[in-house]
């Protein structure tokens, strides 16, 4: 979408605000994905709102402003006019982790921005988890369902805890777009057992 000077002016004013802090619930947990590389769909040409060095997703820094003025932020586009992704993407956004070899999986979460305005920056419509062996055949997990968050602008942290583990070699967050932005600050995936919580440093 096209921002207006009046609506960009309000982005740049809701960029200062202090963030809601997010918990990333990982007691017991250890996040296998934490600094392990990963390719996203949906990242617009030229965008103000870049990968920063292909980390920004699984380096555990969460973000830190309600807006987005921080560097955490990526934003996620579809196609459109004047709006064409680096991948020509027209469909849903994802982001896709390898972990390098098979883990059990237990709990995936995702840091978003929910911004609540007229800004076209909102939560997704929907939030789909899957896991694979192979990076190429996808087994659904389930949907992402809301873990903090208020009535106003804020982060939100969307996750699913499975009743029982998975073997994933590579696992995938896509996202149904509700408007035109999908900003995400982190992808987690966390294995049961002993182990240093390696959640993001933007939880507790």
């Amino acid at each position: 979408m096209r921002f207006t000077k009046q609506l960009l002016a309000g982005l740049l004013a809701s960029a200062m605000l202090p963030a809601a802090v997010p918990a990333f619930a990982a007691e017991g947990r250890t996040n296998i994905a934490l600094g392990k590389s990963y390719t996203v769909k949906g990242i617009l040409k030229d965008s103000n709102y870049p990968d920063e060095e292909g980390k920004s997703l699984t380096d555990g820094k969460g973000a830190t402003q309600v807006g987005y003025g921080d560097a955490a932020w990526v934003g996620l586009n579809l196609n459109g006019e004047g709006m064409q992704t680096t991948d020509d993407f027209k469909d849903k956004s994802n982001i896709v982790v390898n972990l390098g070899e098979s883990m059990k999986i237990s709990k995936f979460a995702v840091e978003l921005l929910d911004f609540k305005g007229d800004a076209g920056i909102s939560l997704p419509a929907s939030l789909e988890f899957f896991y694979s062996t192979d990076g190429e055949n996808w087994t659904s997990a389930g949907t992402g369902t809301p873990e903090v968050g208020s009535e106003a602008a804020c982060i939100e942290i969307l996750s699913l805890t499975l009743d029982a583990a998975v073997d994933a070699t590579y696992v995938k967050a896509e996202f149904t777009h509700g408007t035109n932005w999908v900003f995400v600050s982190e992808f987690e995936a966390y294995t049961s057992g002993a182990g240093t919580d390696t959640s993001s440093s933007a939880g507790t």
